[in-house]
C-alpha cells in the first residue's frame, strides 16, 4: 500500500528501507577466492591445513600474510579444530597488536555471525582501556581504525555487548585533533561513527546513542570543525542516524541543525561533481520539511529547488558512481524528494512562500512534466504535489495552471491506472479538497471539481467505488462520488 506523507510526522517506511537497504548492502563475511587451481575443494583444504598449522609457529614473521590467506578461503571452511581456535582467540585479544588482533578477530567472525555465546566471550574479553586510548590519542591510524571497525562489525550481536562499554560514547566526544592531522583524523572517526550505526540490529534500544551521534555531528558544523574531504562522509552519517531516530529525536535533531547553522551548512554542499553527497543532501531536506516546514519555508526555497532540479553529471562522476542507469536513478530519487519537499511546503500554506513559488514557474513546468512523463514514482509524487497545491490559500497561480494545463483529469487517470492504489495515497488530501470546497459553498467553482465533471473521470471513479475488491479504495471512491458527482447521479 502507498503511504501517504502528510498524515504524520514520521518518514515513510518506503523511503527509510530503501536506504537502509542500500547501505546495508557490506557484510564483514567473505567471499571465497576461487582461481582455476583453487576449484580443487581437496588442494585448497589442505592448503588451508598447512596454514592454520603455521599459525601455531611461534613469532613466526608470515603470521599476518597468513591470515589474510585464511581469511580470504573462508568459503572452504566449515569448523577450525580446537587447538586453532585457543591460538586465534589468543591473537584476537592483543588489541595491542593491532595489524594481529584485526585479523585474528576478522577470521573468528566469520563463525561469530549469529552466535551470541561466541560474540560475548571474544568480546568481552578485549582489553577495552587499551580500546578506549586509541581514541584519545590523537594519532588515530588506518590500522587503528580497521581494528575498531572490525570490532563494532564483528556480529549482529555485537552492539549490544559493546553497549556496555564506553566505545560508542568514545565516538561521539570532541577530541581536539593535531591541526595537519584533522583531516585523517576526523575522517577516521566518522568511518567509525558509520560503522557503528550500521550495525545496530534494532534501533529501538540504541536511541540515545544515535542522539549522541546527532548532537556531536551537528557540534562538527557549529565549531567549524568540519574541513572539505570529510563533507561527503558528515551527511552520510547524518542522514543514517535520522532515518533511525525515532521521531521525537528526529525532530530534535532538525531542529538543532537550524539553531547551530548545520542546516545552511549542508544545504550549500551542492556540487555538480558528487551525486551521492547531493542524493544525501536532498534527504536531509525531505525529512526537514516532514519535520520542521516552517524552518525550511524560511529559506526561499523554491529558488534552491529549481536551479538543481535538472541536474547533469560529468563522465567522471559516471565513473566513480556507477553506469549511466544507476546515475539516472539517483537523479530521479534526487527529483522525488525535491518535488515532496515542494508538496509538503506548499501543503503547509505557508504564506512567505507563495510569492516565491509564483515567480517558480519553470519548476511547476517541470514537476507537470513529470507527471505526464516520470517514473511511476515520480508521477506519484507530482501527484500529490499538484493535490495539495489546490488546498492554498493565498495564491491564484496554481489553480490557474492546474486549469490551464488540465491537470484534475491526469490524476484521475492515475487513480484508474493504479486501480485505486494512488487514491488512499491522496486520500487525506482529496478530503480536504472536498471539505474545503463544502464549506465555501464552491464545489462546482474549484478548479479540480470543475476538471473532473466529466463522464470519463466519472466512470473511472464509480469503476473504483463499486468493483474494486479493497474496501479503503471503494470508500474512497464513494466519498468522491457523494461530494463531487451527486448532481449528476440524482440527474
Amino acid at each position: 500500500m502507498i503511504e501517504n506523507i502528510f498524515t504524520q510526522k514520521v518518514i515513510p517506511n518506503q523511503i527509510k528501507l530503501q536506504f537502509l537497504e542500500e547501505e546495508k548492502k557490506p557484510k564483514n563475511q567473505k567471499n571465497p577466492e576461487k582461481s582455476e587451481i583453487e576449484n580443487n575443494n581437496n588442494f585448497a583444504l589442505s592448503k588451508l591445513n598447512e596454514a592454520f598449522e603455521q599459525l601455531l609457529i611461534q613469532n613466526n614473521p608470515s603470521v599476518l600474510e597468513i591470515y589474510r590467506f585464511i581469511i580470504n578461503h573462508l568459503g572452504y571452511i566449515n569448523d577450525i579444530e580446537n587447538k586453532f581456535k585457543v591460538k586465534i582467540l589468543q591473537d584476537a585479544r592483543l588489541v595491542q597488536n593491532v595489524e594481529l588482533s584485526s585479523c585474528a578477530l576478522e577470521l573468528i567472525s566469520y563463525f561469530a555471525q549469529d552466535s551470541v555465546d561466541l560474540t560475548k566471550i571474544v568480546l568481552q574479553s578485549l582489553d577495552y582501556n587499551c580500546i578506549h586510548s586509541y581514541f584519545k590519542s590523537n594519532s588515530m591510524t588506518y590500522n587503528i581504525t580497521h581494528l575498531l571497525t572490525v570490532i563494532l562489525k564483528f556480529s549482529r550481536y555485537a552492539p549490544y555487548v559493546l553497549k556496555e562499554t564506553d566505545v560508542y560514547r568514545n565516538l561521539s566526544v570532541m577530541h581536539e585533533p593535531i591541526n595537519e592531522n584533522k583531516n585523517t583524523q576526523l575522517t577516521f572517526n566518522l568511518s567509525l561513527i558509520k560503522s557503528a550505526i550500521l550495525s545496530f540490529p534494532e534501533y529501538d534500544n540504541f536511541q540515545t546513542i544515535l542522539d549522541d551521534f546527532c548532537t556531536y555531528l551537528i557540534k562538527l558544523v557549529s565549531e567549524d570543525f568540519i574541513p572539505d574531504p570529510c563533507y561527503k562522509l558528515f551527511c552520510e552519517c547524518l542522514v543514517q542516524c535520522i532515518l533511525r531516530t525515532n521521531p521525537i529525536i528526529t525532530s530534535k535533531c532538525i531542529e538543532k541543525m537550524f539553531i547551530s547553522g548545520a542546516f545552511d551548512f549542508i544545504v550549500n554542499l551542492w556540487t555538480q561533481s558528487d551525486i551521492d553527497l547531493n542524493l544525501n543532501i536532498c534527504l536531509i531536506i525531505y525529512v526537514s520539511c516532514i519535520y520542521h516546514p516552517n524552518l525550511v519555508a524560511t529559506r526561499n526555497f523554491y529558488y534552491y529547488i529549481d536551479y538543481r532540479f535538472n541536474c547533469e553529471y560529468s563522465s567522471n562522476n559516471e565513473n566513480e558512481n556507477g553506469n549511466k542507469s544507476e546515475i539516472e536513478n539517483k537523479i530521479r530519487k534526487i527529483q522525488y524528494f525535491f518535488i515532496y519537499s515542494c508538496a509538503i511546503l506548499i501543503g503547509k500554506d505557508l504564506k512567505m512562500q507563495i510569492p516565491v513559488f509564483n515567480g517558480q514557474l519553470n519548476l511547476v513546468d517541470k514537476i507537470y512534466d513529470l507527471l505526464l512523463n516520470g517514473s511511476f514514482n515520480l508521477k506519484i509524487a507530482a501527484m500529490q504535489f499538484f493535490w495539495r497545491s489546490c488546498l492554498v490559500k493565498h495564491s491564484k497561480f496554481i489553480p490557474t495552471y492546474i486549469k490551464s494545463h488540465n491537470i484534475a483529469p491526469i490524476l484521475i487517470e492515475l487513480f484508474g491506472q493504479t486501480d485505486g492504489l494512488l487514491l488512499i495515497g491522496s486520500y487525506d488530501d482529496v478530503v480536504e479538497l472536498l471539505n474545503k470546497a463544502e464549506e465555501k459553498g464552491d464545489m462546482k467553482e474549484n478548479p479540480i471539481i470543475q476538471q473532473i465533471l466529466n463522464q470519463e473521470c466519472y466512470d473511472i471513479i464509480y469503476h473504483l467505488a463499486v468493483e474494486n475488491e479493497n474496501e479503503q479504495i471503494r470508500n474512497a471512491a464513494q466519498l468522491v462520488l457523494d461530494k463531487v458527482f451527486v448532481d449528476d447521479k440524482e440527474s
